[in-house]
């Protein structure tokens, strides 16, 4: 189960690996046999448009990065003076 934590404890994480491992294989088989999604539906997906939404968002989510580097490196600076 997971926790109500931000981070995943060893015990979450423990069959991470095996569905991992089996998904790959999984993948794997399926292209060796032939399994070849169509991806041509994606011209109609990514327009101008969406491409535009895209730069928004990430010029928008560069301020808090920002923030978050620098309380990082503040906090940082602090606990090696200690």
């Amino acid at each position: 189960a997971v926790s109500n934590t931000m981070f995943s404890s060893r015990v979450d994480m423990k069959g991470a690996v095996e569905i991992l491992i089996t998904l790959a294989i999984a993948l794997i088989a399926a292209y060796i046999l032939g399994f070849r999604p169509s991806l041509s539906y994606l011209d109609k997906i990514i327009t101008k448009e969406f491409i535009g939404l895209v730069q928004k968002s990430t010029i928008f989510l560069l301020a808090p990065i920002a923030i978050d580097i620098v309380i990082l490196s503040v906090v940082k600076l602090i606990r090696k003076r200690r």
